[in-house]
């Protein structure tokens, strides 16, 4: 499992109450996931003005783990969260040489 990359970030946890998800098997129909009993949390990571490097890093851990389970701690929060993306990351041009990146996670403390 691979652990999400450290580059600032601002990040908002929000328990889903729902244990079933739907989900998208490799044959492209759908199908349905119960979570179990743990609790689901959807996380919203948001790198306000990142720079080109951590640009770089971000997008290049997205491209290699995106399907794959990772881990994430939030700071402050002293939890540790298995994770995986739920879509691609959305990002935005502040100015020629920052961005801000926001991806969207879902997954169950660790």
């Amino acid at each position: 499992m691979a652990t999400y990359p450290s580059i600032g970030r601002l990040t908002r946890i929000t328990p889903v109450n729902n244990t079933v998800i739907v989900d998208r098997s490799d044959a492209g129909t759908a199908r349905l996931v119960d979570t179990g009993a743990d609790d689901l949390y959807e996380i919203t990571v948001t790198h306000p003005l990142t720079d080109s490097a951590d640009r770089t890093t971000f997008w290049t851990f997205f491209d290699t783990y995106r399907r794959t389970q990772n881990a994430i701690t939030p700071a402050g929060s002293g939890d540790t969260y298995n994770v995986y993306f739920s879509g691609v990351p959305e990002e935005v041009m502040d100015t020629p040489t920052r961005w801000t990146i926001t991806a969207r996670l879902v997954g169950n403390k660790a």
